[in-house]
């Protein structure tokens, strides 16, 4: 494993091997919509073509990204809205937030189809196969529902309330946090526990389900094997301080929240954000590329990559929502 730390004094530095940024040194982007309030999430449809984005004001918003326009804006209900997710056929997309529900729309009209009771409220959701939704609650309950018919198809215990969810393309195969744990998507049964630090902020796996990545509140993000269980890498986040004392002042460094990531559909390339708003940017798997810049003025609070990893989208507790040009990696 190859631990790599990021110091950003100022909150603006970089350094790229293998790569060709723009002659600013930061990768180019338009800023897509804001929303009152943080956003909580973002996810792409499986096409790459449209984008899910949550906010804290309850709207969800669906933007075409050949227009740059968002065309449909549809609420969680009354209150928050945490998480949303795409099927894999990219016609659905469901909702969660502050109310004990999940929402599926449709994606092409935003037309409400179901809303499905829950047990408490959600800030985890994912589609497995098929019309399959996968809710987890805070009560440490997950549940999976026919997304079209919300009807409960199964429901376990997790042992820890569920804050994030994400489930593989192929490899059936779920991760919850809580404690991160990996779950088979076809009987619920456990798989493995890996052994990580604890708040953990988000989850995601690559497209062939063997590798995952995790970002954590203690300024780290491990990208996994997990046919092993074992951190093949890792991203952490410090920052420079000074520490006035009776002997005069003192430069140390600590940790910065990884309050987002990131995991390109092949695997390799990790991205995570910080509560700075500093965007962090690796290569993995013999890529070298390693990258860091000011994305926003405001903690990253969500972010998706495109599976071709070529696009990459950040939300912020500023409120704004920007869209970032990576193709200078292919």
């Amino acid at each position: 494993m190859i631990a790599r730390a990021l110091a950003l004094l100022p909150l603006l530095a970089m350094h790229t091997l293998g790569a060709q940024l723009p002659a600013s040194g930061v990768p180019d982007s338009y800023t897509l919509q804001s929303h009152r309030g943080t956003v909580t999430d973002v996810a792409f449809s499986p096409d790459g073509g449209t984008l899910a984005i949550a906010g804290t004001d309850g709207r969800v918003s669906l933007c075409t990204l050949a227009s740059r326009k968002c065309a449909i804006t549809m609420r969680s209900g009354e209150g928050e809205s945490y998480a949303v997710a795409f099927s894999r056929d990219g016609h659905l997309v469901a909702i969660v937030g502050e109310q004990a529900e999940a929402r599926v729309m449709e994606t092409v009209t935003g037309a409400l189809l179901r809303r499905i009771p829950l047990t408490s409220y959600s800030t985890a959701v994912a589609f497995a196969g098929g019309d399959t939704l996968v809710v987890g609650t805070q009560d440490e309950w997950l549940s999976a529902f026919d997304a079209r018919k919300g009807h409960l198809i199964r429901r376990w215990k997790v042992g820890a309330p569920v804050v994030v969810l994400a489930s593989a393309i192929t490899g059936s195969r779920l991760a919850t946090g809580g404690p991160l744990q990996l779950w088979s998507e076809v009987d619920s049964v456990p798989m493995r526990a890996l052994r990580a630090p604890g708040g953990l902020t988000r989850v995601a796996f690559s497209d062939d389900g063997r590798l995952a990545c995790s970002a954590h509140i203690r300024g780290v993000t491990y990208l996994w094997d997990l046919e092993r269980g074992a951190i093949l890498d890792s991203l952490v986040s410090v920052r420079e301080v000074s520490i006035a004392s009776a002997r005069g002042t003192v430069r140390d460094t600590v940790r910065v929240a990884m309050s987002s990531m990131a995991l390109a559909g092949d695997g390799r390339l990790l991205v995570a954000g910080d509560a700075r708003g500093v965007v962090h940017m690796a290569g993995t798997q013999g890529d070298t590329l390693n990258i860091a810049f000011l994305a926003h003025f405001g903690s990253i609070s969500a972010m998706a990559l495109d599976r071709r990893g070529t696009t990459l989208v950040t939300g912020s507790s500023d409120g704004t929502v920007k869209v970032w040009d990576l193709s200078f990696r292919r």
